[in-house]
């Protein structure tokens, strides 16, 4: 459950500088081809324009009470650096919901292109960056707060998510297996499934030929589009075979991304 373009304007239209929610969604839908995926126009300086971009992960670390998100300004004219030139810089921005207006910012380098995109030209020293507490209105105080209710209310949906399948329960699949229940525990969702006792080859040709590819492809989906930001380290699909758990299969972010490209 990534950010989204939508997502950003909601924040960015709570930042002082940006433009309106109707012309800020109707500019991206027009120039979405000019600006690399994840990217959204923030605001423009005399020297620079500011995107928000989307990073690979929402969460720093895979910590989910660490959301993150990139900031990119790209510069009018080309500047240099020890003889190096550059046009573009880019910064992560890390919030902590677990305290008001926490943040850091870690900066990711200097970059040939205008959008920051690829490996920086000049990479940025590999140093801790100090956390602060971002004054009210200050911007990273907005981002915090946006982030946070989001992350929040995302957690919420796939906590939904579990119940629902809970109360539909047993949900029969086909004429062999059923959805059982779910439970989500330290961030995986756990959904078992029974089939009738049947012979153990039986069971694994069926579940190869018919239940796993189908299986993996639903799942995927809902990482990408189905719980929005707060989506859960993985789902571990249980498969019974009567009573005795024969497979189990762990589906995460990354092994949906390997099947996208």
């Amino acid at each position: 459950m990534k950010l989204k373009l939508i997502i950003l304007s909601s924040i960015c239209i709570s930042v002082m500088g940006c433009q309106s929610s109707q012309k800020l969604q109707e500019k991206n839908t027009l120039k979405s081809s000019e600006l690399p995926a994840g990217y959204i126009k923030w605001m423009e300086t005399k020297s620079a324009t500011m995107y928000m971009a989307k990073p690979e992960t929402d969460y720093y670390q895979g910590n989910t009470d660490l959301i993150q998100i990139n900031v990119v300004t790209s510069l009018k004219e080309e500047n240099d650096l020890k003889g190096i030139k550059f046009n573009s810089i880019k910064a992560t921005h890390i919030y902590d919901c677990r305290k008001t207006n926490k943040y850091t910012e870690r900066p990711i380098g200097f970059f040939a292109n205008k959008y920051a995109t690829g490996k920086p030209t000049i990479p940025y020293p590999d140093v801790s960056s100090r956390w602060e507490i971002a004054a009210e209105n200050n911007f990273n105080a907005i981002f915090w707060q946006k982030l946070c209710e989001l992350k929040n209310g995302s957690q919420k949906t796939s906590d939904d998510f579990v119940n629902n399948l809970n109360q539909r329960a047993p949900i029969k699949l086909n004429d062999w297996l059923t959805l059982i229940g779910a439970q989500k525990a330290e961030g995986i969702i756990h959904i078992s499934y029974r089939a009738d006792d049947m012979p153990k080859a039986d069971f694994h040709r069926k579940l190869n030929s018919e239940i796993k590819e189908k299986q993996l492809n639903k799942i995927c989906d809902i990482f990408e589009n189905g719980l929005g930001l707060s989506k859960p380290k993985a789902f571990v699909l249980e498969y019974y075979n009567g009573n005795l758990l024969e497979s189990t299969i762990e589906i995460n972010d990354q092994k949906c991304q390997s099947i996208g490209q």
